[in-house]
Order: structure tokens, then C-alpha cells, then sequence
């Protein structure tokens, strides 16, 4: 696994070294800042950061490209960086390359026996209702959460990775997560009657669920290093460890009574 400190991101959807993360999302959805913001935390890990560049003007690329370390135009130069790399050098690569065209790519570099290679696949349409489940983790962006101010807007429920880190974590941590994920997308359920129904209070179980939920969502969101500028907070680096902690005092209702609006934009409790 590759932490990242990013929470939603480790918990639910966490990067596997070596293969590849596929992004839905729309624009305005928050998905740039996350990017950036991975590159810079990665960056500081020791990784070379790559962007092989799609046709057309994508906003994503116009601002991946003033950070990453090397921009190419084609898959002859990204072998070239790859072999003068080394194959223990680390290297995080972005793309927006039709689905076809990088398959034949990543297939070209599995030929070379890369294996210290992480691609970040960029789906450039966000077509996420039409897609198969075909990569090791995908990360869903919504704008639900993105108009409400929840970022990074990840959905939690929707984005998945196929392997979890279960080699390190023990089985009440891989619990957290799963309890989680259970409390999270029923309470989107509920989210969803507020919002076609009307419906302005919840009673029992449902109530329990609605206010836990709302509370770990607010948790996930995070401020980032590049962003500090224009938020006035300082990023922050979260260890999975300690966001399992975190959540598991809530799914418990130990933060029942904290407000929520005070559990958005922190690190950890």
C-alpha cells in the first residue's frame, strides 16, 4: 500500500504500488486539487512524477503539468524516462490516454518488467455509470459532495479498492472500515430521502445511523499543503492508523455530542 495521509483515500480506496488507480469525475468536482496534492506528497516520499499527455486542453493536465517532473507527448518517451529511471526509482504516472490505447501502454510496460510504476488513470468523460470494474482501485469524485462542500469529494461508498492493506492491519482495524463503509451508505440512503422526500428528522436506529454517518463524512474531509494559500489552513498528513482510531470512537457514538461542523477540515481528533 501506498499511504498517502489523504483519509478517505487510505481507508476506502487506498493505492496499491505498482498498479493503477482510475479517476471518475466531472469537472468542478475538487479532482485537480487532489492531484495536485498527490503529487506533492508523493514527491516528498522520493517518487518521479509523470504526466503522458492526451489530445485536447484538459484542465486537469494544464495544472498537472507545471508540477510533475517530466511531461510527455507519447509512450516512447515514457520508456525513456522509465529506463533511465532505474528500476528501483519510484514513479507516479498520470494519463487521460483512451482506455484502448493504454492498455496497450501499460501491456508495453509489463513487457519491460516494470514494476516500480503507479499510474494514475484520469477518465476523462467521468463516465461512471457506464464503466466496468476493471482497475485495482477507482476513485469516484460526486458533486453532491463537492456542492456541499465536502472535499476532497470522494465518495466513500462508491470508490473501492480490490485489495485492502489487510497485511497491515489487524482484524478490529479492518472491522472500523467495514463498519464504516456499512454506516456511510446507509446513511446516503437517508441523505437521499431528506433530499427527494423532504424528510427533516429521522427517529430509532435510522436517527443513530443518519448523525453517525453525517459525523465520519464530515471527518473524511481534510485540509491540503496546496492549498494553503487560499483556505489559511496548514495541510495536514493523517496515518491510517490514527484515522481507524478516530472513526472507530465515532461509529462507538463517543463523539455523539461533538457538533459537526467541527469535525470538517482536521486531522485527527
Amino acid at each position: 500500500m501506498l499511504e498517502t495521509g489523504i483519509k478517505v483515500i487510505d481507508v476506502f480506496a487506498p493505492i496499491t504500488k505498482g498498479e493503477t488507480v482510475r479517476i471518475f469525475a466531472r469537472s468542478g468536482m475538487g479532482q485537480v486539487v487532489v492531484l495536485l496534492e498527490l503529487i506533492f506528497r508523493m514527491k516528498k516520499e522520493g517518487f518521479l512524477t509523470v504526466l503522458l499527455k492526451s489530445e485536447g486542453n484538459y484542465a486537469e493536465f494544464i495544472e498537472i503539468e507545471k508540477e510533475v517532473d517530466y511531461v510527455c507527448q507519447n509512450r516512447a518517451e515514457v520508456m525513456s524516462i522509465l529506463k533511465e529511471s532505474g528500476a528501483e526509482k519510484e514513479v507516479l504516472l498520470f494519463t487521460g490516454l483512451a482506455n484502448s490505447v493504454w492498455v496497450e501502454t501499460n501491456e508495453s510496460l509489463q513487457e519491460m518488467a516494470v514494476h516500480s510504476l503507479t499510474t494514475i488513470y484520469i477518465d476523462l468523460d467521468g463516465n461512471s455509470q457506464q464503466a466496468k470494474r476493471s482497475s485495482l482501485t477507482e476513485w469516484h469524485f460526486d458533486a453532491t459532495l463537492a456542492q456541499r462542500y465536502i472535499y476532497p469529494a470522494i465518495d466513500p461508498v462508491k470508490s473501492y479498492a480490490t485489495e485492502m492493506p489487510s497485511h497491515l492491519l489487524n482484524k478490529e482495524q479492518l472491522l472500523v472500515i467495514e463498519q464504516a463503509h456499512k454506516i456511510l451508505s446507509l446513511y446516503q440512503e437517508l441523505r437521499l430521502k431528506v433530499s427527494t422526500q423532504g424528510i427533516t428528522k429521522f427517529t430509532g436506529e435510522d436517527d443513530k445511523i443518519f448523525k453517525r454517518g453525517e459525523r465520519i463524512e464530515a471527518y473524511l474531509t481534510q485540509p491540503f499543503f496546496v492549498a494553503e494559500t487560499f483556505t489559511g489552513q496548514k495541510g495536514v498528513f493523517v496515518p491510517l492508523k490514527k484515522v481507524l482510531i478516530d472513526m472507530k470512537r465515532i461509529i462507538d457514538g463517543v463523539e455523539d455530542k461533538r457538533e459537526v461542523e467541527k469535525l470538517k477540515f482536521i486531522g485527527s481528533l
